[in-house]
């Protein structure tokens, strides 16, 4: 079976892997983008540039340990260290725009005097968008700073 990818190849993947088939690129930019928009992109904004700087960061480290520029070590676990924290702190930041945003949904409610139920279930999906997001961040930059640690000590005790 063939497969055809927007992005003009085309694959052969067995039927019996029951793999779908297409991928369309434009469509999931499409989504990723409505979802950035849907959560409160100034909240997205924080949490992408906070992405950017735990990459950055773990490229930097990265970078020291491959050239073996890890003299005592100091600089390197200060930044191993700061790479962790701003996951977490991505984290946290993505449940507190959570609180906010139910807050907010709260207090409509309170002023309108009653909300159905699908505009509650909309509210608290809308709601979650940055929390996952801050999730997926924070799982990044722990996995980041696992293998990077690994590393690390690895090259610390070949040396």
């Amino acid at each position: 079976m063939k497969c055809q990818f927007s992005l003009g190849f085309n694959l052969e993947i067995p039927k019996s892997l029951g793999l779908f088939c297409r991928v369309d690129i434009k469509y999931f930019k499409q989504m990723m983008i409505e979802l950035f928009d849907r959560g409160e992109p100034i909240y997205m904004v924080i949490l992408t540039i906070l992405f950017l700087v735990i990459v950055s960061m773990s490229l930097v480290i990265g970078i020291l340990i491959y050239k073996r520029k890890v003299d005592d070590g100091k600089r390197v676990t200060t930044y191993l260290s700061l790479t962790r924290s701003v996951g977490l702190f991505t984290l946290v930041f993505g449940i507190f725009t959570q609180l906010l945003g139910l807050y907010g949904a709260f207090a409509a409610i309170e002023e309108w005097g009653s909300a159905s139920p699908g505009i509650l279930s909309a509210g608290l999906w809308t709601s979650s968008i940055p929390s996952l997001y801050g999730l997926i961040i924070f799982s990044i930059s722990y996995l980041l700073w696992y293998a990077l640690a690994r590393w690390f000590n690895k090259v610390i005790n070949v040396s």
